[in-house]
């Protein structure tokens, strides 16, 4: 495996982070996120929110470098690694559309800026998937 292109990932991930974080911290001064479901009211700590954002893209991480990985053994593995990455990945953007779509016709979720970081979080989990579906492709087999 290529250590540059890991070191890469590994700091788009953290750049990636950051800026998520900056827009759930920039977003109001009160520290919380509210969220109103049918007749229940959640608020949630904007730290909790960013530990779960960031423990999500390791994890999206890890399993795509067990992916990756796994497409290294051999042919039938790389075929199983391309089509799981992007199924997840298919599966990621259909979750952001569904997302934007309850956010326009509901108003269950308070008009804060910071619910928009999780859509860019499904949407920049996607485009890991694909990122990495592409470098899956690209590793050649010697027969």
């Amino acid at each position: 495996m290529n250590k540059k292109a890991e070191r890469n990932w590994l700091i788009s991930i953290l750049l990636f982070f950051c800026l998520i974080t900056g827009i759930i911290v920039l977003s109001n001064s009160n520290g919380t996120l509210d969220v109103s479901l049918h007749d229940t009211y959640f608020i949630l700590d904007k730290m909790l929110v960013i530990l779960f954002i960031g423990f999500s893209l390791v994890f999206f991480h890890l399993l795509l470098l067990l992916i990756k990985r796994l497409a290294l053994i051999n042919i039938p593995f790389k075929i199983v690694s391309i089509s799981l990455t992007l199924l997840l990945s298919f599966t990621l953007f259909a979750l952001n559309i569904l997302a934007i779509m309850l956010l326009k016709t509901s108003h269950a979720i308070s008009n804060d800026i910071s619910i928009y970081s999780f859509l860019l979080l499904l949407f920049g989990s996607a485009m890991m998937c694909v990122i990495r579906a592409v470098e899956i492709i690209k590793i050649r087999h010697d027969q």
